[in-house]
């Protein structure tokens, strides 16, 4: 498969959880909320609102460094 196939194929996946795991762990309360400012209630919410976004900037990231690889950066 040629470079610019590559970027085609990973343009078509448009799913987080298709793209690259840019983690292999999940972040963890304790290193995001290191001061302990949310409540267990607050620290949930958080969770729910935002693993959506978290995925997409993921996957965002994912793209572009595959982008730069592919052409020597």
């Amino acid at each position: 498969m040629n470079k610019e196939n590559i970027i085609e194929n990973l343009q078509r996946h448009l799913k987080p959880e298709d793209g690259l795991y840019l983690w292999s762990e999940p972040l963890c309360r304790e290193e995001l909320d290191r001061d302990n400012e949310l409540s267990d209630e607050k620290w949930e919410e958080f969770l729910v609102d935002t693993q959506d976004q978290f995925g997409d900037h993921s996957f965002d990231i994912g793209k572009e460094l595959l982008k730069n690889w592919i052409h020597g950066w």
